[in-house]
């Protein structure tokens, strides 16, 4: 007799089964719990570490976009965990209420990041994001720029529309092409040194009153800049 559907040919339950089982039991916290929920996303934290907010997907969703996670607009006061996405390349957290960068152990493909319009203080616990490329942390609350040492193969730094007074700690971005800080508290460009690929930057909507330091990235290509 064949095996059945989420059961191996000697009746076993399957790996997918098994996980798709911990999905169910999420979506009956969730129910538990009226907090909405869909056929492919849970979000909810489990009773014994309720201070700790678990995302996961079905199997079908999770094989449908294994590279891809949307969570924009979903309300979200934190960064959940994100069980089983290992293979994630892309995370959209844009539109929620996230106070903290956190839970991104795990994602070692991870290659763009989106946290733009929340509300973040601190760039942090970006340690183990090697591999990352994109990162978009516009519309928040970051008074300092930080925490980049391990982000050397970044390629893009969006952090418009935040509370930066000063460039810095971005010297050893050797491979950054694209830096957005409009909208912020600069009064001058020094910190550029060492960008040696940067050729896009956006200075708009800051007091700056010269163009001194541009002449330390010598790429640079495009330069929008205004009151």
């Amino acid at each position: 007799m064949p095996a059945t559907f989420g059961e191996d040919r000697e009746g076993r339950p399957t790996a997918d089964t098994a996980k798709d089982d911990i999905f169910e039991s999420l979506c009956q916290l969730c129910r538990a719990q009226n907090l909405d929920y869909t056929s492919e996303l849970a979000i909810v934290a489990r009773p014994r570490t309720p201070k700790l907010l678990v995302a996961r997907r079905s199997s079908k969703a999770r094989e449908r976009s294994p590279e891809h996670l949307h969570l924009d607009r979903r309300q979200l006061g934190r960064c959940p965990v994100l069980e089983e996405e290992g293979m994630l390349r892309l995370v959209n957290y844009q539109n929620n209420s996230i106070a903290r960068i956190e839970h991104l152990d795990g994602l070692p493909h991870l290659a763009f990041l989106d946290l733009y319009d929340n509300k973040i203080q601190n760039i942090e616990n970006l340690e183990g994001c090697k591999n990352l490329r994109v990162l978009m942390l516009g519309k928040n609350q970051i008074h300092r720029v930080e925490n980049l040492n391990s982000l050397e193969k970044l390629d893009v730094l969006d952090l418009h529309s935040n509370r930066i007074k000063e460039i810095q700690n971005i010297g050893h971005l050797k491979h950054l092409r694209v830096l957005n800080l409009a909208g912020n508290l600069l009064q001058c460009l020094s910190g550029l040194e060492g960008l040696h690929a940067l050729a896009e930057l956006n200075i708009r909507r800051n007091t700056i009153t010269s163009t001194s330091g541009l002449e330390r990235a010598p790429q640079l290509q495009r330069v929008f800049a205004s009151h």
